[in-house]
């Protein structure tokens, strides 16, 4: 699994079918795991999400105050639309 992680990321997000956010899988965790081991064995559950009408300022404002680069956004279904990282929200700002 690891070894088709894209270089630089640390860690990803776990979703079922239909897109909801179940965890989030560290890279660090999956050592040399085999590739049939289910991301459930490794993720963690219930990763904080963000919705997409909370002000970038306020977002970006609480990622420097809590140390993360990077946040989920989901609907209110939980159903990941996508990530942002605190050097783009920086950017727009």
């Amino acid at each position: 699994m690891a070894a088709r992680w894209p270089e630089g990321e640390s860690w990803c997000a776990v979703v079922d079918p239909a897109g909801i956010v179940l965890g989030r899988l560290r890279r660090s965790e999956l050592g040399e795991a085999p590739p049939d081991i289910p991301a459930g064995a490794f993720m963690e559950e219930g990763p904080s999400t963000y919705r997409p009408s909370l002000p970038a300022a306020e977002l970006l404002r609480h990622m420097e105050e809590s140390g993360f680069s990077r946040a989920l956004v989901t609907d209110s279904l939980g159903r990941l639309l996508g990530a942002v990282t605190r050097e783009r929200l920086a950017a727009s700002a």
